[in-house]
């Protein structure tokens, strides 16, 4: 649509690029979404339907993209059944972009993929004005792939793996495989840069769906944008900048607001003091973009028939009703009625006021996916997330009056087609009673001839009755096991359902917090085993860091002891306290409704309770169940308090002012402030009660200090601000160190293009008020609690930003980690031991590893107290029921308790020091690691009895096994090895000789034998082919299971625990499962390593594990072994090194890396150390996360995390139950 100054509002089309100088009100957002594309490889946006995504990207991010020399390539995808490849759909794009905006540039030939053209190490793109140009590929719509793509789920799937690779810079298989065939392919292209950048955008209720795609493509959720309403104020800036000429300012206001619905809002007070609150716009009302856009186009449309230079009042408020009127009728002609009798009975009141509805009860049974998309794409509904399921609404409260309005029309008009109907019906039962008198006096004359028949019928009659019976039975049993198996397939989809929305809110792409998540993911296994697991993977990995969660849902005010010990929570009932340590009540509690806890002192024992009924705030001795002295009465609301450690002193802030008080007597000892202007922001005493830190909003980057027992002014501390936001940059949270010589002060902080920095934290000498260090200045939120550790070294911080930061108490700087949460953070303090954090959020109260370093990776405690050394030969048995590490240095064997590194056993023997130290494998344990076969220099393999250090049987002579392979039979009577002439041999350990003749497999080349864990089944792996041979059988009788069909080159093998499939890893990356017994294929190939070093199945065999490639593939990934879907995202093993080996423990609970030393260059450096490094396997990962609840969830929220139609299953059996915050 082309706008211009008398046209300047597409209506409920998007802005074009060309259109730049008419679209406002985005500045924030669009300087957020350029930093992220210009920071990130790949940004996604995502925001509900309606919000103006398409008109951001094209009139607010394009513009900025090419002044910054960053070349936009926008894509939508045509998903008709008959479309052309998505891939080349994309490359035509990029094509037809560069050529308009490059025209020296050489284009792709013909065949080339996209990937390929653009690491090729000649691609460079200039603008006409002779600048370098980066190309930023924009995928609009993409939701559409989720929707449309259903009809062309082929032409989907393929486009994934290339966008796979795409994002990722991960190299296709097509041109690795070239690269392999031929060395020099490689020299055409850089394979490792980043000459392109990709913005996704989509609608946020399909976020689940782009969820599913990241285990293939971690990228989609490291930088995400969302988009919102638009403010009030900025909706006034799209109405009246590019119209100004046509509108008022106050006329724009007026158009702002009726959009707003504010007429259905007056009456309710949402002002907010910007002193209190400088960064807060609670206050605006929320606009639809769309909406918005389409009344002014309208609007101007009617002013346009009228025939006025400009708007008038009259114009708008005659439009005020019109407009909305016909688009909601426009919205709804040419559907059933269906449609609307749904709108206007479901989606509004009976008084009028917006409601909701579920998605999955609405859609089939009241309208099509197609009519909703409709309804959506016209602005009119929307979907939302709440409590775990969508609902379908109107898109703003605005719309409600005119959709009562119809649906009032339409009950008057249905009321009288509905007394036509009932006078219509009266004239037929009056025709109908009619024939049914005649009907009547015929059933008469027949029943009198029926009478005579009876008799003759009586014995047939009985017969059927029996049969009529069984088949009841029989029909019984079937509908019971009809609804056994709906029943089990309505959970299976609750649990899908429930670890999609788990995984998209740990990801971040749902709102929701830890808890509730924690919740879903379990509960989604325990529903159903099927369930996508990637949502316990994800909170067992990131939450790494958290011991215990506490619900803590349904409270007014939750404040915390300086020492972490209690937490004071406000609800319905009054006032109690919670332990940290056991999570059990603890302390007298305030039994009064009206009561409200605004402070807490450092040990916990004392509160301010300030009563809304009487106005009078107190101070709550926890440990007598009494006040302090007197009540003092105050203002009508408190703002900021706090108490000291004894309870001497209290100073609170209300509207009368700030004013410091004794408890005991409830004498005031000084009013500190008294102009209801200057708002009180934070307040602390220190640790011996003798002085008291305020921080108002009068004093710019700076706090005052006061003596506590007379409340005499000390001293103000040195101002320090940052200039980039000026007057913002107040202090919102104050601490002291436990010595009382340090005060830190907690800041606001933004992160806009227009209004960026802010100081997060400052500290100041308490005694001299100089300012310690230069602060960090930044983007981190709003520093809502901070606290030092006890020995003063360090702070910690919790922010609106959802995160948790460690601080140098010295300094002042960050350090170590972040935590990041789903919430804010409200209150933060280290446990005395300092092993710990507790952090506060609105829903829960969650212990914490005080260092935020624990990963889920972890060095084993026998590996950390083991003397391990770089010449050591390592390995992980197992077997045992605790693992051991058994490690051979020089002559000796060594054992000791992987989880203690209590030492076991140690044996001795020469032959340890005839290790081969050339090429060639060196040694081999016995699958339980009593059995070790030894190569030496010699050229002879020898068996040593470990549980005695014993010579076993007779060496193997003449073993010439450069790259070559050997194993030891569970019972280390067997050993089976391969050499030059690629032949497979059987050797008798017990009587020193071969055993029949060579075993004949791969011609090409023998590099690996292993025998089944029972030993009867012996499998060796080939350049390209994998072989078993049955050893019950003399001579052993062998067949090619794996490479018939389509030879490649194996890289390494797993045989399940049953014998009855083999996992093969190839050089490409690639896992691929075969059935021993038939020789097939089961299922596709696990993609996503680019090399593996080995793999491994679980105990069970319902699980398998790959590392990848030294500094290549720097991941464990872990697969479902009978569907081959990985299971979970990969974790990174980059920070341990080298990966020699990946081991599951004898339960399948936990997993075992073996790190190596190595050299990836065969020279220099060594990265990696001998280390055995252990975290939880699949199977553990429900168990794990159950760990952390203190609690399992009530009914109530069992209700609203999980389903009301659902019976209620402890998700973690044996935890306490939480307890309802209402009745029922």
């Amino acid at each position: 649509m082309q706008l211009d100054r008398d046209n300047p509002w597409p209506g409920l089309a998007s802005f074009e690029e060309d259109a730049q100088a008419y679209f406002f009100g985005r500045n924030r957002e669009i300087g957020a979404l350029g930093n992220h594309v210009l920071d990130s490889p790949v940004t996604v946006l995502y925001g509900r339907s309606g919000l103006g995504k398409t008109s951001l990207l094209q009139a607010g991010l394009f513009p900025v993209l090419r002044a910054r020399h960053l070349l936009p390539i926008y894509v939508r995808f045509d998903l008709k059944p008959d479309a052309a490849r998505l891939v080349d759909q994309l490359r035509h794009a990029v094509c037809d972009s560069i050529r308009a905006q490059a025209p020296d540039a050489v284009l792709p030939s013909e065949g080339e993929l996209l990937w390929e053209y653009l690491h090729r190490k000649d691609f460079e793109l200039w603008s006409a004005q002779n600048y370098p140009l980066t190309p930023v590929i924009v995928l609009d719509q993409f939701e559409e792939l989720f929707t449309l793509g259903e009809r062309v789920p082929d032409l989907v799937r393929e486009f994934r793996d290339d966008l796979g690779d795409l994002a990722e810079n991960r190299i296709p298989a097509d041109l690795a495989a070239r690269i392999e065939n031929d060395e020099g392919v490689a020299a055409r292209f850089d394979l490792r840069s980043r000459t392109s950048k990709l913005l996704i955008s989509l609608r946020e209720d399909f976020l689940p769906e782009l969820e599913g795609w990241r285990q293939l493509i971690p990228s989609l959720g490291r930088s995400r944008v969302r988009l919102l309403n638009l403010r009030a104020s900025d909706a006034l800036a799209a109405v009246h900048e590019p119209a100004a000429h046509l509108m008022t300012e106050p006329l724009a206001r007026r158009v702002v607001a009726i959009v707003a619905g504010e007429d259905l809002h007056r009456g309710h007070d949402t002002a907010h003091s910007e002193s209190d609150h400088p960064h807060d716009h609670r206050g605006e009302s929320d606009v639809e973009p769309a909406l918005l856009s389409l009344f002014c186009r309208e609007l101007n449309e009617e002013r346009k028939r009228r025939g006025q230079p400009q708007f008038d009042k009259q114009l708008v408020e005659d439009a005020k009703r019109d407009i909305l009127s016909n688009y909601y009728s426009s919205c709804v002609n040419g559907m059933p009625p269906r449609v609307a009798r749904f709108i206007e009975s479901e989606l509004i009141t009976e008084k009028g006021f917006r409601n909701s509805y579920p998605r999955e009860d609405a859609v089939p049974s009241h309208l099509t996916d197609d009519e909703l998309t409709r309804l959506i794409q016209s602005r009119l509904l929307r979907i939302e997330e709440r409590y775990g399921a969508q609902r379908i609404e109107l898109t703003h409260d605005v719309l409600t009056r005119v959709v009562r309005e119809h649906r009032d029309r339409r009950r008057v008009q249905e009321e009288s087609a509905a007394r036509e109907a009932r006078h219509a019906a009266a004239q037929q039962r009056q025709q109908a009673a009619l024939r049914d008198a005649h009907e009547r006096q015929r059933e008469a004359e027949n029943y009198a001839r029926a009478l005579r028949k009876r008799s003759r019928t009586l014995r047939a009659v009985l017969a059927g009755t029996v049969i009529i019976a069984v088949l009841a039975v029989v029909a019984a049993l079937l509908t019971w096991r009809a609804y056994d198996e709906a029943n089990t397939r309505k959970q299976e989809a609750l649990g899908e359902r429930l670890a999609s929305e788990g995984q998209a809110i740990l990801s971040g792409g749902q709102p929701g917090s830890e808890l509730p998540a924690f919740v879903k993911v379990i509960a989604a296994q325990n529903l159903s085993p099927q369930a996508n697991v990637g949502g316990l993977r994800l909170a067992v990995d990131g939450w790494s860091n958290l011991d215990e969660i506490y619900p803590n849902s349904g409270m007014f005010s939750r404040i915390l002891s300086g020492d972490g010990q209690r937490v004071a929570n406000t609800d319905d009932d009054g006032v109690h306290l919670i332990d940290t340590r056991t999570w059990m009540p603890v302390g007298a509690p305030v039994d009064n409704p009206a009561a409200y806890a605004t402070a807490i002192d450092f040990s916990g024992r004392y509160l301010t309770i300030f009563d809304s009924t009487d106005k009078t705030t107190g101070v709550w001795d926890t440990d007598t169940g009494d006040y302090i002295g007197q009540r003092v009465p105050g203002g009508t609301t408190v703002g900021e308090a706090a108490v000291s450690m004894d309870g001497r002193r209290v100073a609170v802030s209300d509207d009368q002012g700030l004013r410091l008080w004794d408890p005991k007597t409830g004498q005031p000892v000084a009013t500190l402030t008294t102009d209801p202007g200057i708002s009180v922001t934070a307040l602390a005493f220190s640790p011996d009660g003798r002085r008291l830190a305020t921080a108002t909003s009068d004093r710019e980057g700076t706090i005052q200090l006061w003596d506590a027992e007379t409340g005499a002014a000390l001293r103000e501390t040195s101002q320090f601000r940052d200039e980039a936001i000026r007057d913002y940059d107040f202090v919102s949270s104050l601490a002291f160190s436990p010595d009382g010589t340090v005060v830190a002060a907690g800041g606001f902080t933004v992160g806009v293009s227009s209004l960026n920095g802010g100081t997060p934290l400052r500290i100041w000498n308490a005694d001299t008020g100089e300012l310690i260090g230069a602060p960090a200045a930044g983007d981190y939120g709003l520093i809502w609690s901070l606290a030092f550790s006890p020995d003063g070294h360090h702070i910690v911080t919790g922010s609106t930003d959802k995160s948790v930061r460690l601080w140098d108490g010295a300094t002042g700087q960050p350090t170590g980690n972040q935590l990041r949460f789903q919430s804010p953070v409200e209150h933060v303090a280290f446990t005395k031991a300092e092993d710990s954090l507790i952090a506060v959020t609105d829903e829960s109260v969650q212990k914490l590893d005080g260092q935020l370093d624990e990963q889920l990776l972890v060095e084993t405690a026998g590996s950390k107290a083991a003397p391990l050394d770089l010449a050591d030969t390592l390995g992980v048995d197992t077997t045992t029921d605790v693992p051991q590490i058994v490690f051979t240095r020089d002559n000796s064997r060594h054992r000791l308790n992987a989880d203690t590194g209590e030492h076991i056993s140690t044996f001795t023997n020469d032959t340890l020091r005839s290790v081969r130290t050339q090429s060639g494998k060196a040694a081999d344990w016995s699958r339980d690691y009593r059995w070790l076969a030894i190569a030496g220099e010699d050229n002879a393999i020898r068996i040593l009895d470990t549980s005695n250090g014993r010579p076993a049987g007779q060496p193997v002579t003449g073993y010439n096994g450069a790259d070559k392979g050997f194993t030891i039979s569970p019972d280390g009577k067997v050993l089976a090895y391969t050499s030059d002439d690629n032949a497979v041999r059987l050797w008798d350990t017990q009587r020193g000789k071969q055993i029949g003749d060579p075993l004949s497999g791969d011609e090409a080349a023998t590099y690996e034998v292993t025998f089944s864990q029972d030993g009867t089944h012996l499998f060796a792996r080939g350049d390209s082919s994998i072989w078993v041979w049955d050893m019950t059988m003399r001579p052993p009788l062998g067949e090619q299971v794996a490479g018939r069909d389509s030879p490649t080159y194996f890289d390494d093998m797993a045989v399940s625990p049953d014998g009855h499939r083999v996992a093969t890893a190839t050089l490409r990356g690639e896992i691929q499962v075969w059935d021993v017994d038939s020789g097939e294929s089961i299922g596709k190939p696990m993609t996503g390593h680019s090399g593996i070093s080995g793999i491994v199945y679980s105990p069970n065999g319902d699980f398998l594990a790959s590392i990848g490639d030294v500094g290549t593939d720097d991941t464990l990934r872990f697969w479902d072994a009978e569907s081959g879907e990985q299971v979970g995202q990969p974790v990174d093993t980059e920070s341990i090194g080298a990966a020699g080996s990946v081991e599951f423990g004898k339960d399948g609970q936990t997993a075992y890396i073996v790190g190596l030393p190595v050299t990836l260059t065969g020279s220099g450096p060594t990265a990696g150390s001998p280390a055995v490094w252990q975290l939880p396997a699949p199977a553990a990962w429900k168990d794990v996360l159950c760990e952390k609840l203190v609690a399992n969830p009530s009914e109530e929220q069992w209700r609203e995390w999980v389903s009301p139609d659902v019976e209620y299953k402890e998700p973690c059996p044996g935890k306490p139950r939480a307890a309802d915050t209402s009745s029922e």
